[in-house]
């Protein structure tokens, strides 16, 4: 069902780059910060879905970088996030994002509290999409990463992940209410794992030359909290090509890999604002998946507005043959970019994507990827 967000934009900027800060890390960049990245804001939150009905709320933001410090050093954010729905939704988030001793120990995380509604359409990229059958659960998450950076831009560390699921409510007589679906009965994850980061981009918020590789994998067993015993691995490979003055050609490689006994829940997921957008996150998942696109951006007036063309390619499954060129769908689209600070290259992206199951549109900050 597609969703209708309406809310303040300012509101959405510190919520949403406090999320982006807490999942990547900043690389070398030439010269130094000339304005300082320093924020702390308090805001109000108001949308409205067809699942949650009329949600308000609010966000508390803070970014800071000082001035003079050198491009190449991360942001530190912390940002504290919560609504509350007509329907009695209940969403807590707390992301935040340390950077120590000028860059050289990287501490991210989350803590949040959820309740709210999900769809579910099934395993596996299926020849017809099944209808949603929707669901609503509860679960606190914690996760956390701790990287040191060993020489330049490359940095190894650790990470821990717990959620405990709970379901509130399933669809009468659906394939959750059968329960044989691993985890259709709420599941608890707890897992523990090395981190492989090597970020050599020119630009933490849209990178226009250099690279970026993280590998990482995480062990979920009970002595780590966690009743599902499997094993979660994550390759994330993008490049970056300057094509002359503002125009740049992104790539994206993604793959997930799991192996073991997998509740619904934290399956790898195809869709989304990052990912093969045009696709719902979840309307495909399994215990593997496979994702690759590339994107156009170019810049269109003054570095203030722009714009991106993209596509990609994927598939999700549990054997090899599931991963057959014939057995990828595709994804594609376009969007406008609205410079919020130029100098740092932070910008509101509009895109309207496209996919076998449908399109979707995402206002968000940042690029994909």
């Amino acid at each position: 069902m597609q969703q209708i967000k309406i809310g303040i934009l300012s509101a959405l900027f510190w919520g949403l780059l406090g999320s982006a800060l807490g999942q990547q890390q900043v690389p070398d960049s030439i010269g130094v910060d000339t304005i300082g990245l320093k924020n702390f804001l308090v805001l109000p939150i108001g949308y409205y879905t067809p699942e949650t009905r009329i949600a308000g709320g609010f966000s508390i933001g803070g970014v800071y970088r000082p001035v003079g410090a050198s491009l190449r050093e991360r942001p530190s954010s912390v940002n504290l996030i919560a609504t509350y729905t007509q329907n009695r939704q209940i969403i807590f988030f707390l992301p935040f994002s340390l950077s120590l001793q000028s860059g050289d120990y990287l501490v991210n995380g989350e803590l949040s509290y959820y309740r709210y509604p999900y769809f579910f359409n099934g395993i596996g990229q299926l020849e017809e999409a099944l209808p949603d059958e929707g669901y609503t659960a509860r679960f606190p998450r914690f996760k956390a990463s701790g990287l040191r950076r060993v020489k330049g831009n490359f940095y190894l560390g650790g990470q821990y992940w717990f959620q405990d699921t709970k379901m509130l409510e399933i669809e009468d007589g659906g394939a959750l209410d059968v329960g044989e679906v691993p985890g259709s009965e709420g599941s608890r994850v707890g897992g523990l794992g090395p981190v492989i980061l090597w970020d050599k981009r020119d630009n933490f918020f849209a990178a226009r030359s250099g690279f970026y590789l993280n590998l990482s994998m995480r062990l979920n067993a009970n002595w780590l909290g966690s009743n599902f015993d499997y094993q979660d691995y994550l390759f994330d490979a993008r490049k970056y090509f300057s094509l002359g003055k503002g125009h740049t050609l992104a790539w994206q490689g993604l793959a997930n890999f799991m192996f073991g006994d997998v509740p619904f829940n934290r399956m790898a997921m195809l869709g989304g604002d990052q990912q093969m957008r045009g696709y719902r996150r979840g309307i495909f998942r399994d215990k593997k998946m496979m994702t690759s696109q590339v994107e156009y951006r170019s810049a269109l007036w003054r570095n203030r507005v722009g714009f991106a063309l993209f596509g990609g390619l994927g598939s999700v499954g549990e054997e090899t043959e599931d991963f057959a060129f014939n057995r990828m769908v595709p994804s594609y689209g376009g969007g406008l970019r609205f410079a919020l600070l130029p100098e740092q290259r932070i910008h509101v992206r509009m895109d309207m994507g496209w996919g076998a199951e449908g399109n979707a549109f995402y206002l968000r900050v940042n690029e994909a990827f």
